[in-house]
């Protein structure tokens, strides 16, 4: 399939009021707000089908999103595959 016929529909999700956490050093805080965030999006749109953490910054919330019942992919990982693949 080329691009062209791809018809998956992208929505964007903007998380930077949440970046001052990053900034911070507050690891913990930011991936778990940014999870959060995720889940309550998710849940008010159940058309979704999979998440991508577009920002290496997110990378760690991942691991707190494996309760989706949808595939969860983070940048660096993409960024690797891609780069091996």
């Amino acid at each position: 399939m080329d691009e062209a016929e791809n018809s998956a529909a992208i929505a964007s999700l903007h998380l930077g009021r949440f970046w001052p956490l990053f900034e911070t050093g507050e690891q913990d805080a930011f991936r778990a707000v940014i999870a959060a965030a995720v889940k309550a999006h998710v849940a008010d749109h159940p058309d979704i089908t999979a998440v991508v953490l577009a920002q290496a910054s997110m990378a760690g919330a991942a691991a707190m999103l494996g309760d989706l019942a949808m595939p969860v992919f983070a940048s660096p990982e993409l960024a690797l595959r891609a780069a091996l693949g």
